[in-house]
């Protein structure tokens, strides 16, 4: 119960950047901050998890599930997609509508229609398009892309068709709801934390360069500590953002900004302004 409440004290003044608090950080070592972060990390995620647990339970998995592998069944008998060298291209000359089933109304997951431009998203309304050398993101219904226009990888090679998207909607049949408990609990948690620790690192040696500008008072290592402090009201708006479906809004490069401007506060107010 002490380890308990001695979490939510830290959590509770690492906010807000102010100096009484963060002038503390100097005198703390490494270790207690890592501690604090991954105990931070731990607990937004069993919080996200949870609330996610609530919004999808069982029955609503399998209802998707049981949509997309419908949908895949239905997949045209002569349809034949092929992705080569950052380059889609179809035997059909119409486009090709993906849809599914949930809570009685259909939704439109994406659109294949090589000869599109960009903006023709607009008129499908779908979450996803692809022409024939862009992926066309619909940014008001998926967030985290600065671009709503993306190219193809140079190293995806696919070709599809009707046997192919048979046997992806056997496999998709096949996931247990086991294995996307797991997949939210502990794989995208550890993907996103790695992602995170990744940013904090990049921007604590971008916040250290400028602050080498006008003083030498402070270390690489007490940026970076400062940082996994810094970072906890980002995290968990971002978290919060993420697991409501909120995230278009609050785009990658903002995200990176809002953490950008809090480790510059938490470094003036450990280092500049009086306790």
């Amino acid at each position: 119960m002490k380890k308990v409440k001695t979490f939510f004290h830290i959590l509770f003044n690492s906010l807000i950047p102010n100096a009484p608090y963060y002038h503390k950080i100097k005198t703390t070592p490494l270790s207690f901050s890592l501690k604090y972060f991954l105990a931070l990390v731990v607990f937004v995620n069993a919080v996200s998890f949870f609330i996610l647990s609530v919004r999808f339970p069982p029955q609503k998995i399998n209802q998707i599930k049981t949509s997309v592998v419908e949908s895949l069944n239905s997949f045209p008998d002569n349809l034949k997609i092929s992705l080569e060298n950052r380059v889609l291209t179809t035997n059909a000359n119409r486009p090709y509508l993906f849809w599914i089933d949930f809570n009685s109304n259909k939704y439109l997951l994406f659109v294949i229609d090589e000869n599109a431009p960009a903006v023709k998203i607009t008129e499908y309304h779908s979450y996803l398009l692809f022409t024939k050398s862009k992926i066309v993101v619909n940014v008001k219904k998926i967030g985290r892309f600065d671009s709503n226009v993306l190219s193809y990888p140079q190293n995806w090679k696919l070709h599809i068709g009707k046997s192919d998207a048979m046997n992806r909607a056997e496999h998709i049949e096949n996931i247990s709801f086991a294995q996307i408990a797991l997949f939210f609990l502990l794989v995208l948690p550890f993907l996103r934390t790695f992602l995170f620790i990744l940013y904090i690192s990049i921007l604590s040696v971008f916040c250290f360069l400028i602050y080498s500008v006008f003083s030498r008072k402070h270390s690489l290592s007490k940026t970076f500590q400062v940082s996994l402090h810094a970072f906890t009201l980002p995290f968990i708006l971002d978290a919060v953002l993420f697991t409501m479906g909120k995230t278009a809004p609050f785009s990658f490069i903002l995200f990176l900004i809002l953490i950008l401007v809090f480790i510059l506060s938490a470094l003036y107010e450990m280092y500049y302004r009086d306790k």
